[in-house]
């Protein structure tokens, strides 16, 4: 699941996640995030869209002490995430396991996109 490729946004820095407001009167948990910015949308594996946007919680200043996610942050947006996406997965006896897995294989996909930043920026100097 954490493997597969899909359309990714590949960039999910804090400034191309809109957080909605009161629309309406309605309850935040039914409002939707609204994602922008789409130039580097492209076929990746959720791994790496999760570990990019985990990694831009470091900020500019790249503060991975303070700013990457914790293990339970980590847990709890992997939870949050398989919910909207796949909930039947939730449920299965070995979930634990397999979101530990998950949280694994997004943490090494973390020094992947640093590797594409680094190309990216490199890239852009010339």
């Amino acid at each position: 699941f954490i493997n597969e490729v899909v359309l990714c946004h590949n960039d999910l820095l804090n400034g191309n996640i809109l957080l909605p407001n009161d629309i309406n009167g309605l309850e935040k948990e039914k409002q939707k995030v609204i994602f922008v910015d789409y130039e580097y949308t492209g076929y990746n594996t959720r791994a790496f869209d999760i570990a990019n946007h985990w990694n831009e919680h470091a900020g500019f200043d790249c503060d991975f002490t303070n700013g990457y996610p914790t293990d339970a942050k980590q847990m709890e947006f992997i939870r949050h995430y398989v919910e909207k996406s796949n909930p039947e997965m939730l449920s299965m006896k070995d979930w634990d396991i397999m979101s530990e897995e998950m949280a694994s294989t997004i943490n090494k996909n973390a020094l992947i996109s640093h590797l594409t930043w680094i190309t990216w920026a490199i890239l852009q100097s010339k």
